[in-house]
């Protein structure tokens, strides 16, 4: 059976409905130096202790609670931003090429899989990269899957690799804003001073704590904290029938001092998309020390959005922001840390925005995920999908 073609009109309004980063330039608007400070409060953490968030903001009580609400209420979304070991999961990350014709197909399909994220990249050829959250049981039924797409021809060849923990950044951070143009600055010069300065111990990516995995309890927690950062224990009890002493216990002896979230993520681009560019940044660094100086300095930035770490030793994915007329900068600190030795050797693509889709993992144990997959996979009819459009 042979589809029609979809009109150029058909083509991007379906990436434009989905498109993750379509309500950012209202909350941009809203970014005065007071908001700035208050979300990046926020990342270190959370939007639950308004007298935290105060403290460490400048901003008295009640402003601060107007001015969060407010941003919740035009479309900011904030989310924790799990470290994967403490869920016992992984990433299985694949860069995929494809058939002619294949592109809306694929990325349909992929969409049904519990991705962490997945995006169009504009390399030498049209790709689509995606990481899918598995664990060790779940790993085997999504490779076999993703061979058997290589089978029916729907795509052609691909690539995999394991990311061991992904934190998305899109720290707002008031220290880099420019309250006169109401844009971010990229400071590079002073950024290769920060490097160089920076600790050289892990700040941002997982440091084991504890090899035990989270209960159920503390699953249900997250997961409502998911969907209600501000949720307060009175709350949960009512959502989890269980007493405001027992979640207060799981939160702070499981979730806290286990270092389960690395941040509060608030899901805002903090520069102008539709001048700028999104690129995916990878980087062979020289040594872990040299690794975590770039991390710990970098991730509170502008340029930084997502900091994967693959299995290889000491190589990282960076997702990174970069506006137009940036690039030299970029090019510049890039071949700086390079020159100083702190990178063995890097690479650079570019994705569309409107494709990037960062996703949370999947709060379920082990045993409920294999079935989730195993339910999603025998669920997919390849045969159907080659005949639709």
């Amino acid at each position: 059976m042979i589809t029609p073609e979809l009109s150029l009109s058909e083509y991007t309004s379906f990436f434009k409905n989905i498109n993750p980063w379509k309500g950012n330039d209202p909350i941009l608007k809203e970014l005065d130096e007071s908001n700035s400070r208050l979300l990046e409060a926020v990342w270190h953490y959370g939007p639950r202790n308004i007298s935290l968030l105060s403290r460490t903001s400048g901003i008295p009580r009640s402003t601060l609670t107007y001015r969060l609400n407010r941003l919740t209420r035009i479309g900011l979304k904030i989310i924790p931003s799990i470290h994967l070991p403490t869920l016992g999961l992984k990433e299985a990350f694949f860069s995929m090429s494809f058939k002619h014709d294949m592109l809306l197909k694929l990325y349909r399909i992929l969409m049904k899989l519990p991705i962490a994220t997945i995006r169009i990249m504009l390399t030498s050829r049209v790709n689509i990269e995606v990481g899918v959250y598995v664990n060790d049981v779940t790993e085997t039924s999504i490779n076999s899957f993703v061979d058997h797409l290589r089978e029916t021809g729907i795509i052609v060849d691909y690539k995999h690799e394991i990311i061991s923990d992904d934190i998305l950044t899109t720290v707002v951070s008031h220290t880099y804003y420019d309250y006169q143009s109401q844009s971010y600055t990229y400071k590079w010069a002073e950024w290769i001073r920060e490097v160089i300065e920076a600790p050289d111990l892990p700040k941002l990516m997982y440091k084991e704590v504890s090899k035990e995995l989270l209960d159920s309890v503390d699953l249900k927690i997250l997961e409502l904290l998911l969907t209600n950062p501000t949720i307060d224990y009175v709350d949960m009890e009512k959502s989890i029938g269980l007493n405001y002493q027992t979640l207060r216990y799981h939160y702070i002896k499981h979730i806290e001092n286990r270092g389960v979230i690395a941040g509060w993520t608030p899901l805002l681009i903090p520069v102008d998309l539709n001048t700028s560019y999104m690129k995916v940044l990878r980087v062979k660094f020289s040594g872990s020390s040299e690794a975590n100086k770039f991390i710990n300095s970098m991730f509170c930035t502008p340029l930084v959005i997502r900091v994967a770490q693959t299995s290889r030793e000491n190589e990282y994915i960076f997702d990174i922001v970069i506006p137009r007329g940036e690039e030299l900068g970029f090019t510049w600190f890039l071949e700086k840390l390079t020159n100083m030795g702190f990178i063995d050797s890097s690479s650079l693509s570019l994705s569309i925005p409107e494709t990037s889709i960062y996703a949370p993992p999947p709060l379920c144990t082990a045993e409920e995920l294999k079935k989730n997959v195993e339910r999603t996979l025998s669920s997919i009819d390849l045969k159907h999908s080659l005949s639709t459009s």
